[in-house]
Order: structure tokens, then C-alpha cells, then sequence
């Protein structure tokens, strides 16, 4: 017998912890060529959705690249004990992503001075919210920079020091950010996610970021 059971009329969504792991997480995978994991190809997996799934057997399978029905069913125990994905009643659509109408809005949930911006990476501005024009493509421009000298020395901040799914960021002397980036990964495409204040990544808006921006750019890659 097996030692998990799936609810029936249930979907499963991706919470912003989730998405952060997703997105943030496999940013780090690409710079430091650790490959996939089970967990997080089920997170990009759901994220490419049209909608909230049910969690079948076979979409199990299919995320998760395992063929054991019963390791695909612990992966989706793992990430949910660990509140990366969540069981809702009601199935929601996919959020639009469209860079000039839809993404903007979401930034300005994602940062306390409600201003944010995503570029690509070569620092390309590609939406912002509450930043001038000259100065988003200037931050842009930084943030490119940066993102190159974090990938540089990867080995160094996640293998010596071990420090994971970070961001990097200019810090008050209370050591509060100012202005902080995060790569992020969406299929094959990299974003550079730059936030002024304090982030707020635990935003339902996060996870709509990343689950538009993946349907958008990685459902089909």
C-alpha cells in the first residue's frame, strides 16, 4: 500500500516560498552547473500550467521526470511539508505577464518604496515600477554588472561560505538593504530582479511573477 494517497478535486499552486526556490534557486543551479533536482523540476513543472493542476499520477511523472509513482508522490510530500506548493478548492488561470502592461503592477507589490524593476542579463530594462526612466536603465546596467561578479565567484559564497538563494544588495549601517537583486531563472531565460527596500518576496505577487513570466517564456521550452 502505498504510503501517500492523493485528495481527490484538489489543485495544487505554487506559494512564493515556492516560487522563490523555483525562480531564485535555479538561477544559482545555472551559474554553478549543479543540474535539476526531482523538487524543483515539479515547481517549474507547475509553473508552466495553464491553470492550478490536480497533482494526477502521470503529471506526477511527467514534473517530477521520476517513473516510480511513489517517489513522485514523496516529492510532492517534501516541497508541500515544506510549504513550497499548497492544496486549494478552486482552480485559478494563470496570471497575464505581458512586460509592459502586467509586470509593472506586480512589481510595485514586491518592494516596501513600491520600486522595482526586471531587466534581462545583459541589463536590458525590460519593466519598472516607481523608478525614473533614466535611472531604472542606469540600475539596470548595475545590476548586470553585479549579477556577472556573483556568478564569478559562486564557488566561493555557495560552496566555502555556503550561502544559498541570496540576493546581493547595497545595505544601510543597520544593515538593511537599500537596493537588491536576484537573479533569476526561467527556463533558459535569465531576469535581474532589482528591489529598492526592504524586498517583499513572501507577496502573492511574486509568485504571480514568476508563473506568468515561466508560462510566458518556459512552458514550451
Amino acid at each position: 500500500m502505498s504510503e501517500y494517497e492523493l485528495l481527490p478535486d484538489v489543485f495544487v499552486s505554487v506559494t512564493p516560498a515556492g516560487a522563490y526556490h523555483a525562480a531564485v534557486g535555479g538561477a544559482q543551479r545555472a551559474a554553478s552547473a549543479t543540474g535539476d533536482d526531482p523538487a524543483h523540476r515539479l515547481l517549474v513543472g507547475i509553473l508552466g500550467e495553464p491553470r492550478t493542476p490536480e497533482p494526477a499520477p502521470e503529471r506526477l511523472a511527467a514534473w517530477t521526470g521520476l517513473t516510480d509513482p511513489e517517489a513522485a508522490l514523496a516529492v510532492l510530500h517534501r516541497v508541500q511539508s515544506v510549504g513550497w506548493v499548497r492544496a486549494e478548492t478552486v482552480a485559478r488561470d494563470a496570471p497575464s505577464a505581458r512586460i509592459e502592461q502586467d509586470i509593472p503592477g506586480l512589481l510595485r507589490q514586491l518592494s516596501t518604496e513600491q520600486r522595482a524593476l526586471l531587466a534581462d542579463a545583459t541589463g536590458f530594462q525590460l519593466a519598472s515600477s516607481g523608478f525614473a526612466h533614466e535611472s531604472a536603465e542606469g540600475i539596470a546596467a548595475l545590476a548586470a554588472d553585479l549579477a556577472m561578479v556573483h556568478a564569478r565567484h559562486q564557488g566561493l559564497l555557495h560552496g566555502n561560505l555556503r550561502l544559498h538563494r541570496g540576493g546581493i544588495a547595497t545595505v544601510d549601517a543597520a544593515g538593511n538593504s537599500q537596493l537588491g537583486l536576484w537573479p533569476l531563472a526561467i527556463g533558459t531565460h535569465a531576469f535581474l530582479l532589482v528591489v529598492a527596500g526592504a524586498p517583499l518576496f513572501n507577496h502573492a505577487a511574486f509568485a504571480d511573477m514568476v508563473w506568468g513570466l515561466t508560462r510566458r517564456y518556459a512552458a514550451s521550452a
